[in-house]
């Protein structure tokens, strides 16, 4: 996709689009994170006391375990959705910050939540949040300025 040829109301719509897509992404998370709680609270509550007390013990802790997991992986993914309603899309950036779509040659980046790198519309975009190192580095950059990844200094082509 070329994003210096699209016009601002293509790439307003490219970001609100693509913070949807974000959006779902979480929410399936979230779904998932619960059902994760759910099965391992049903096994802890289902295993039956047998004459092999320690297994019983044993059976209900690790139930337990996997639940407290999956209850901080649906904690973690309700923050991440609500963080990530905040981010602004509806306006054009001429400097990196939250809600800011930035593309290079090597890479694209979208300022938004800590998701990694997704494929979206065939551009492969790296979805971080504001407290990600890169995120850090790049804000307040602009169109023509560099930043370092890995060693390796990419001149920012476009901020939106």
């Amino acid at each position: 996709m070329n994003f210096s040829k699209l016009k601002n109301a293509d790439k307003l719509a490219f970001k609100k689009q693509l913070k949807s897509f974000c959006e779902q992404l979480l929410q399936a998370k979230v779904a998932e994170a619960m059902e994760s709680m759910e099965r391992a609270q049903e096994a802890a509550n289902g295993e039956e006391k047998s004459s092999m007390g320690d297994k019983y013990e044993i059976t209900k802790v690790m139930g337990q375990i996997d639940s407290d997991r999956a209850g901080l992986q649906l904690f973690e993914g309700k923050k991440q959705l609500a963080q990530l309603k905040q981010v602004p899309v509806d306006a054009i950036f001429s400097e990196v910050q939250a809600g800011a779509f930035i593309h290079c040659k090597e890479i694209n980046y979208f300022i938004a939540s800590s998701i990694g790198g997704k494929i979206f519309e065939e551009v492969k975009i790296n979805i971080v949040s504001t407290q990600a190192p890169v995120a850090i580095q790049l804000m307040g950059k602009k169109k023509g300025d560099s930043f370092t990844v890995n060693g390796k200094t990419i001149l920012i082509d476009l901020v939106f």
